[in-house]
């Protein structure tokens, strides 16, 4: 979590995040390991109608809104489970989520993922918690202007 200290540097913040300013990693464990070890996802998303609040990848023609997301593969553990970096470009709701599962995008779910996972709702029923976890961010100091980097390791190996 960020905080702000002040009533202008959480405008400040917020001009920023609404910009895409923060240069975000994000690390997952997936439930496999998917055929790329690296590149882009460019998926269009959009929010399902019949089912909020999964989001579902539409054509921007169609009134999806466009979402990118950077990927590395880290490590493969024993178990055939990769660890992967993620940077999206950009923001939207659940675009990790998606952009892992879906199968035009890595085609291998977040392990834990309730709404794009394998095991779905299952999941909701158990302990296993969504492997996927900000590690790293950088963005200026609202009102000094200076870098700002944070980290914080994830809690599933």
């Amino acid at each position: 979590l960020l905080f702000a200290r002040t009533q202008q540097a959480a405008a400040a913040l917020s001009r920023m995040f609404r910009s895409g300013i923060p240069e975000k990693r994000y690390r997952a464990r997936l439930e496999g390991a998917p055929a790329r070890s690296s590149g882009w996802i460019k998926l269009p998303l959009a929010s399902d109608p019949e089912d909020r609040p999964v989001q579902i990848v539409l054509p921007e023609d169609a009134g999806g809104k466009p979402a990118r997301t950077r990927f590395s593969t880290v490590a493969i553990d024993a178990q055939g489970r990769a660890i992967v970096d993620l940077f999206p470009d950009g923001g939207r709701t659940h675009q990790l989520r998606v952009h892992c599962a879906h199968s035009a995008g890595l085609g291998v779910p977040i392990e834990g993922d309730p709404l794009y996972g394998s095991t779905g709702a299952a999941i909701l029923r158990s302990s296993a918690r969504l492997c996927l976890h900000m590690d790293e961010i950088r963005l200026p100091h609202p009102v000094a202007g200076s870098l700002l980097h944070f980290t914080s390791e994830p809690d599933f190996p």
